[in-house]
């Protein structure tokens, strides 16, 4: 499980050092793989619950973190095991216009057509889906895959993304999954008491991870609406949403209320659609 800042790492070490939760799972901050000592911790196995690797961490540079990105538009491939981590900082090119990823029985292509470096921490990710590629891989913000140029290989299940054996040109969403998750281990108890977040502005609220389930749903809504996916399972997400407007203390932001209306207004068109046909 990729994990990026300090909300969505620690809550989970909590959980699983304390609590005993999924202590199967491996979780990884990108952010600190970018960290020249961290790499070293992981590689030497502090932690890494069996994590693989197979680039070597003499091959990262303190001091230098990228690795600049020269296209060749002739259809080049490279394996990111065959990535010389060597070149990092060297000014020299990575001449490529794909970076191969072997995945279960499957190859992730990432296009490079876009991208002017590759950053240690992005080659870390890479190495490490590649090292462990028959375990389930997920990542907590959808910002990662963007970043590491797996977007169209992913499915989103309201919460998290999981790393999926295809190429999908629009994010595709586990319906039941989330729902299963909303209905049965979500809870808002608490968020309906202003006195718990009497010390909190809209940043900490958002570290709380409503604003975030909030827009997840939205996202869902969206995707099933482009999908033609029936009115009576889109209406299950917009009755969560209304269900998190009435349990929570503090407003959801305009730009949130507006894209909702959007929907709704959506649902009503398809549902007079249906109607006349």
């Amino acid at each position: 499980f990729f994990a990026w800042g300090d909300n969505d790492t620690y809550p989970l070490h909590y959980l699983q050092i304390k609590e005993k939760v999924r202590e199967d799972v491996t979780v990884i901050n990108m952010g600190m793989l970018g960290v020249y000592l961290w790499i070293d911790a992981q590689t030497r196995g502090w932690n890494n619950k069996g994590v693989a690797y197979s680039i070597p961490f003499s091959s990262y540079k303190e001091g230098f973190n990228y690795i600049p990105i020269n296209p060749q538009n002739i259809n080049q491939h490279v394996s990111v095991r065959a990535i010389p981590a060597l070149r990092i900082g060297d000014n020299r090119a990575l001449e490529a216009d794909f970076i191969d990823i072997p995945f279960n029985q499957y190859t992730l292509k990432i296009d490079l057509s876009k991208k002017h470096y590759l950053l240690d921490y992005e080659l870390a990710a890479l190495d490490i889906i590649a090292s462990n590629a028959t375990r389930p891989i997920c990542f907590s913000q959808e910002i990662m895959t963007k970043n590491l140029g797996l977007e169209k290989h992913v499915k989103f299940n309201g919460l998290t993304y999981t790393l999926i054996k295809m190429e999908t040109p629009e994010l595709p969403y586990d319906l039941a999954k989330m729902m299963r998750f909303y209905k049965n281990e979500y809870t808002l108890n608490g968020f309906d008491n202003p006195e718990n977040f009497s010390l909190c502005d809209d940043y900490y609220q958002n570290a709380l991870g409503y604003y975030t389930l909030y827009s997840n749903l939205l996202k869902i809504a969206s995707s099933m609406l482009s999908d033609n996916t029936s009115i009576d399972d889109i209406k299950a997400v917009m009755n969560q949403l209304d269900n998190m407007e009435r349990k929570c203390c503090f407003k959801v932001s305009e730009n949130y209320q507006t894209y909702k209306k959007y929907i709704a207004d959506r649902i009503e068109e398809q549902m007079q659609s249906i109607q006349e046909d």
